[in-house]
Order: C-alpha cells, then sequence, then structure tokens
C-alpha cells in the first residue's frame, strides 16, 4: 500500500529551458548547446550537484572548454539558469490534492546548492514534508545513495513509497532499493494514474 509520494524536481515539478532560452538570445542553437554542455555534460557537474566541487570550481572546469568569446556568456549563464525554471502546468493543484488525502510529499532531486533559491520561491514546495537533494545528502539518485539516503532520514518503508520520475533509468534506480515507481510524462498521465492505483 502506498503511504508517501516522493518526487524529482526538474522536468517533474519544473521544467528546466534554460538551453531553449539562451539559444533564443544569441540566436544560435549550437552555440547555446555548447555552452550548455560545457557545464551540464562535464563529469565536473556531478561533483558541484553532490556538494564535492564550489561553483567556483565547476566553472574553472567549463569555461577551459569554451572559447575566450563564450566564457563571459558562459559564466552568466550558470550564475541565472534556476532563472529558467517554471512550474509545470497542473503539478501544484495534483500536489495539493495529494496532501489533501493525507500523502507525506518527499523531494527526491540531484541539484547543487542553488536549489534552494527554488525551494524558496515556489510555494507548493511548502507541501512537502521532506526531501533528499544530492547536495546536501552527498549523494546521488544516479548511484542510489539519494534514495537511501532518504528512506534512512525519513524512517520510511520503500514498499509504502513512490517514486515519479521523468527518466526512466532513475524511475529504475528507485526500483532497485524496493521503492515503487512511475516514469512522468505529464500532469494530466500522472492523474490518470494515481487514479487507477486508488491513491487519488
Amino acid at each position: 500500500m502506498i503511504k508517501n509520494i516522493l518526487f524529482d524536481c526538474s522536468d517533474t515539478l519544473l521544467r528546466f529551458h534554460a538551453k531553449e532560452d539562451l539559444a533564443t538570445q544569441l540566436q544560435n542553437a549550437e552555440r547555446a548547446e555548447r555552452i550548455h554542455n560545457a557545464y551540464f555534460q562535464n563529469e565536473a557537474w556531478n561533483g558541484y550537484d553532490n556538494g564535492e566541487l564550489t561553483v567556483e570550481e565547476l566553472k574553472a572546469v567549463a569555461l577551459s572548454l569554451l572559447d575566450e568569446a563564450d566564457r563571459p556568456i558562459a559564466n552568466r549563464y550558470l550564475d541565472t539558469f534556476t532563472d529558467h525554471y517554471t512550474p509545470i502546468e497542473g503539478m501544484a493543484e495534483l500536489l495539493q490534492e495529494l496532501k489533501k488525502k493525507g500523502y507525506p510529499l518527499y523531494l527526491v532531486s540531484d541539484f547543487p546548492p542553488c536549489f534552494q533559491t527554488l525551494w524558496e520561491r515556489y510555494d507548493f514546495f511548502k507541501l512537502f514534508d521532506g526531501r533528499a537533494v544530492s547536495y546536501e545528502a552527498k549523494g546521488s539518485k544516479k548511484n542510489l545513495r539519494l534514495f537511501k539516503y532518504l528512506l534512512e532520514t525519513h524512517k520510511l518503508d520503500p514498499a509504502e513509497c513512490l517514486f515519479i520520475d521523468d527518466l526512466d533509468y532513475l524511475v529504475a534506480n528507485a526500483e532497485a532499493c524496493g521503492i515503487n515507481g512511475h516514469r512522468f510524462v505529464g500532469a494530466a498521465e500522472l492523474r490518470f494514474y494515481l487514479k487507477e492505483q486508488s491513491i487519488l
């Protein structure tokens, strides 16, 4: 029986569209992708996510991969990337319904320290009973440590938890920890699934 609902953040609760916004700003999709990938497709990002590298250390690695002309843009890009998250339509209402039904809500997210900006910006995070964020837990969903951290910290039975994420392999990682999983494709589909499971 499901008693706790666990949510990913990026592209599950909040849509991340920084690369698209940068491409529009630069009028150059290829250049935007190069700048974006210098950070997000870099192994150093995992260290930043997990609280092992400072933002200055991440920038030093990423900027070294870019041409001099791209570096000032890339520097600003990282400083403002949390501005490019917007709520996914229908999710705030769904969270409120789950809360009214009595389900504790937990966040499980790979995110660096700037996550706190988003946590304070959006009121629906006040509905959550706890969180496991990679920079605080020094662990990731990718290696299962973040799931284990949440279960241990909040004394949760994995069989009583449902984890919702937009990425198949992270849903599979949750299931490897004994947590029930569901891949997020949109608020309407999730609502249908939750009703089908007699959760809503």
